[in-house]
């Protein structure tokens, strides 16, 4: 069995913006095709086929390394076959980075996560958020990155992201799960 995560933010509020990039994926991802449903055991909502269980976490974006680490050590997921998406402001809009064992060091869900579960050598979808008149960093642009991953994103940007996951990101994850 393995599991995919999509991270973001549980209030509508957060629907649309950088930080929920990563719920968005998966909402895409898994479509009309699978029924969400609430577990509040585990505090998260989850969609199952016969190979993955896909996971939305109901709370906050910092504090998700709970839920999901507690329904990771339920389904006795091992860590090769846990794959996280979630935004990044180190990559532009409309690219990503899929790597195993190398995902953000300053990602505070991804902290939160990797604390919970005691180590952080899982597949990571990093989904890149950051504007492309931004050349090097958010940081060093002077925006504050709480803040600028709270944004909404544009419509332009949301077709980008719309584009990459019908031509890589679905294609990657399929692929992702078809290996046992």
């Amino acid at each position: 069995m393995k599991m995919v995560v999509g991270l973001g933010n549980p209030e509508p509020e957060y629907s649309n913006t950088r930080h929920n990039v990563g719920k968005d994926v998966l909402n895409s991802y898994v479509g009309e095709s699978l029924e969400w449903k609430q577990d509040k055991n585990f505090g998260v909502f989850l969609a199952k086929d016969s190979e993955c269980i896909y996971v939305k976490p109901l709370s906050y974006m910092n504090e998700c390394g709970p839920s999901i680490s507690k329904i990771f050590n339920f389904y006795k997921i091992n860590c090769e076959d846990l794959l996280v998406i979630y935004d990044e402001l180190d990559i532009f809009i409309g690219e990503c980075k899929l790597a195993r064992a190398k995902g953000s060091r300053i990602h505070k869900g991804i902290l939160s996560l990797n604390e919970s579960l005691g180590f952080s050598t899982f597949w990571h979808l990093r989904m890149g958020v950051r504007d492309l008149d931004i050349p090097s960093s958010v940081q060093k642009s002077g925006a504050d990155p709480a803040k600028y991953v709270l944004r909404k994103l544009l419509v332009s940007d949301r077709k980008k992201i719309q584009n990459l996951i019908q031509t890589f990101v679905s294609p990657a994850i399929k692929e992702w799960l078809s290996k046992k």
